[in-house]
């Protein structure tokens, strides 16, 4: 298995549809403060520890853990100082999803999915722990096989985000 914290390994081949990282190891490697800029691909962020800052659109917003941050593709996002947390980060572009796993309609279904919507999702603590674990397969799979299973990898981002559409969460 690849090492899952060594960023420059897992940003490979064919990152730009799909990856997932820690989210500790993601911003040690960025330089801050990021300016606006906007979205191509769309972005979880899910919080096990700490907190995180960000401005989505016009809006600034925080969360804490067993809270879920999304960024959809084609919204402007920015952040400027570092945050103490960990957590993963999964990115992804629509298309990775589109085709045997879900249809346009169905994604239209995830409501912080869409530029439109609350990109802060707080999940009860057994689906935070749900979360978790989805994300943590899911790390595990790209670091040892990168996007060879890609069938798995959009199983997995799947689940993860009907575990964030439950009704119980918002």
């Amino acid at each position: 298995m690849r090492d899952a914290g060594n960023l420059p390994e897992l940003l490979r081949l064919g990152f730009e549809q799909f990856f997932v990282v820690r989210v500790e190891e993601m911003f040690r490697q960025i330089r801050l403060p990021v300016p606006p800029m906007r979205a191509e691909t769309t972005s979880v962020i899910l919080l096990t520890s700490g907190e995180a800052n960000m401005r989505i659109g016009g809006e600034a917003f925080r969360i804490i853990p067993n809270e879920c941050l999304v960024v959809p593709s084609g919204q402007v996002f920015s952040f400027e100082k570092p945050d103490v947390n960990t957590g993963y980060l999964l990115h992804f572009h629509v298309d990775f999803l589109s085709g045997n796993m879900l249809s346009p309609e169905r994604l239209r279904g995830f409501g912080f999915l869409q530029i439109w919507g609350n990109p802060v999702v707080r999940l009860e603590e057994q689906a935070a722990v749900f979360a978790g674990q989805i994300a943590e397969r899911a790390l595990h799979q790209y670091a040892s096989h990168g996007l060879k299973n890609a069938e798995l990898l959009q199983a997995h981002l799947f689940a993860l985000l009907c575990e964030l559409n439950c009704p119980e969460n918002g």
